[in-house]
């Protein structure tokens, strides 16, 4: 039995869709107008805010017979670089070019997405405070829930006027392609779908990005830059090749405020000992407790030689500073809990 649906899909202004209310009976599925480009998008971290740029686009051309996919079409405007673009996105320019999408810069958009030869225009996109740009596509990578049919996926597709592939890699995920950018957003459908949170885990736009190089903080401490080859570094401190965790990428300023952790997030080691008043300890120390005493008391340092807990919290949190090593996470909060030898253990 066919199933009916309800599209309300138009070329209106946009004002949001957090918070709609979506019909998700059999009967019915509706999506609200899709048209205009948000000012934010989700990724693994949560909504990001961004803008679109209003002169400069990535243009998707319609293959042409006696052409290469790579050649810049000629009725198409030069592809300006400017002089202060960083190199990473150069280099992704020169990429994209060989797939059939050129950048156009200084033009409005109806300069070029009204040309037939044009299958898509989207505007360059930035976040509010960086120059580096994210380069849209017609495609949204979207997981469903456990339960959600191919026909419920299919059906989905159909409203949010898109094309849709079955992923090959993992269950329940699917790469939707819309048909018309000038009805449909890219970034405002998987916003949408994105936030049908009994429908979807999570649904992103295909955004084209350049590998840029990461920024990871200054780094002085000592035994760190010689030793700690497992967080990273790990040839160059001595060890194997891909034996370390690559950390420095974590501890990218690009990551947030709290890409090295956080005061707020503690971490507690549970053993022997933990000396309290280490240098590289005490600066994130947040609370104590030794049960090898009666009553307890707040300081579980060592009092016979004890090391291998000091020695965990280091891997952990020891601080970012000029001395020692350094932790995994130097900006989070340590708990330190002696119970070893305690008789409630």
């Amino acid at each position: 039995m066919a199933i009916s649906m309800t599209r309300s899909l138009s070329v209106a202004a946009w004002a949001g869709v957090v918070g709609w209310g979506v019909a998700t009976s059999a009967s019915v599925k509706t999506a609200p107008p899709l048209a205009d480009m948000p000012g934010y998008f989700y990724d693994a971290q949560g909504p990001r805010p961004l803008r679109a740029s209003a002169t400069d686009f990535v243009v998707a051309v319609q293959p042409a017979a006696g052409r290469e996919v790579r050649e810049r079409p000629a009725w198409l405007l030069p592809g300006l670089i400017p002089d202060d673009l960083d190199p990473s996105c150069v280099r992704l320019e020169e990429q994209l070019e060989e797939r059939g999408l050129y950048v156009v810069r200084g033009v409005d958009e109806s300069a070029v997405e009204d040309i037939p030869e044009v299958a898509y225009a989207l505007p360059l996109l930035y976040r509010p405070d960086g120059e580096i740009p994210m380069y849209p596509s017609n495609r949204i990578a979207v997981r469903f829930r456990s339960g959600v049919s191919e026909t419920e996926v299919e059906e989905w597709a159909d409203v949010l006027e898109c094309d849709v592939r079955k992923s090959a890699w993992g269950e329940n995920r699917y790469l939707f392609t819309v048909r018309d950018v000038r009805r449909v957003n890219p970034i405002a459908a998987a916003n949408f779908l994105h936030e049908q949170r009994d429908l979807t885990e999570y649904a992103e736009p295909d955004l084209y990005l350049p590998k840029v190089p990461y920024a990871p903080p200054t780094i002085n401490d000592p035994y760190y830059l010689s030793h700690q080859w497992h967080l990273d570094g790990d040839v160059s401190k001595g060890a194997q090749p891909n034996s370390d965790v690559n950390v420095e990428t974590a501890w990218d300023t690009d990551n947030g405020p709290t890409a090295q952790g956080s005061p707020t997030v503690r971490v507690s080691i549970l053993d022997e000992c933990v000396e309290k008043l280490h240098p590289d300890l005490y600066p994130n120390w947040a609370a104590g407790l030794d049960l090898d005493h009666d009553p307890p008391d707040d300081d579980p340092s060592p009092d016979a030689g004890q090391r291998h807990g000091t020695s965990c919290a280091g891997v952990a949190v020891a601080a970012g500073n000029t001395i020692g090593v350094r932790g995994a996470a130097p900006v989070c909060g340590l708990i330190g809990v002696k119970f070893f030898g305690a008789s409630v253990a």
